[in-house]
């Protein structure tokens, strides 16, 4: 991905995420609300005690309801405001210790 467009998509997200602006695009994902569903019935069988990494998490997706079924979740975004968001919300759920994000491009992984 080029750094600039990388950078386009970090701005697009960051202000959505700041105004709100994500609920308009709801529309546009309905049709995939049974999909959404299965991956969360599937993904969180069995989830306890395991490690997954979710991309593009955004202020925190599915991470929350993982980590409360027991998962160790890492998620990344290459939005700063979402993971700031997402952060902040892990403490205030007291799940800090069962989550942890960072701002990554997940074309470019930073993990060893």
């Amino acid at each position: 991905m080029s750094e600039s467009r990388l950078q386009r998509e970090a701005e697009f997200h960051d202000k959505t995420f700041a105004d709100g602006g994500r609920a308009a695009a709801g529309k546009f994902y309905l049709s995939a609300n049974r999909a959404k569903e299965c991956y969360r019935e599937l993904i969180g069988v069995e989830c306890s005690g395991k490690k997954i990494l979710e991309y593009g998490c955004g202020k925190g997706s599915y991470a929350f309801g993982l980590a409360r079924l027991g998962a160790e979740v890492t998620g990344i975004d290459i939005s700063p405001e979402g993971i700031e968001i997402a952060k902040a919300q892990a403490v205030t759920e007291g799940l800090e210790n069962r989550l942890s994000f960072a701002v990554m491009n997940a074309e470019e992984l930073q993990f060893e």
